[in-house]
Parts: structure tokens; sequence; C-alpha cells
């Protein structure tokens, strides 16, 4: 499975993530500080993706800040993802991998939260 770059946001100006900058319509380039938040998804049949693509919307709306959706890797074999009827993944949703989390914005909170799951 190939990896691939995020979803970018859905607005008119670009976003150069190795400079931290942003172009404006005009082409002057402004220092940007940017919260990155990425929303992780898991979908069976689209429900999930449908609000996951709602919210990036709404987030995405909100100025400084920048949202992308990545999916986790399936664990289904394809035998079972045919028998439960699951719906296709869009490609354009790219599979997040360790490594990904290391570029998102992340608080304290969550972190301690999911290391204290690990007896589950």
């Amino acid at each position: 499975m190939s990896h691939t770059a995020p979803i970018p946001r859905d607005n008119t100006s670009t976003y150069d993530t190795t400079k931290n900058v942003q172009a404006s319509s005009n082409g002057v380039a402004a220092a940007a500080t940017r919260l990155r938040i990425f929303i992780m998804l898991y979908s069976m049949y689209g429900h999930l993706e449908g609000l996951a693509r709602r919210l990036k919307k709404g987030v995405d709306s909100v100025e400084g800040v920048e949202v992308v959706l990545y999916r986790v890797l399936e664990m289904l074999s394809a035998e079972i993802l045919q028998q439960t009827r699951v719906s296709p993944k869009d490609d354009g949703i790219p599979v997040i991998i360790a490594e990904d989390l290391a570029l998102a914005d992340r608080g304290a909170q969550m972190k301690a939260f999911f290391d204290s799951t690990d007896q589950l």
C-alpha cells in the first residue's frame, strides 16, 4: 500500500509546511503560526468518514488552523470485507503511519489519556 500526502485545506491560499509561511492571494508571503490538527478515522460503511469530512470543513474555516484527514490501516481480510459489504475506502484519504503523528500539533492531555489505556 502506498503512502500519500494528506488531503490539503480547501481554500484559495497555499501553505508551505516546510517554511511555515502562508502565501496570500496577492502573492505576498507572511509568517504564519498554524495549529495542525489530524482527524484520524476508521469508517466501515462511510458514516464516520462523512462526519469527519464535515468536521474538517468546519474547522478549516477557523483562521490559523489546518486540518488533515487520515484513515487507519484496514485490518479485516478482503473476504470479510466482502461478506460484510463494507464500503470501498476513499484512496484520497491516506493511511496514517506512526511517523506521521510527529507532524501534528498534539496535547499532553491526549497522550496521557492514550497512555493510560495500555492495560486494555
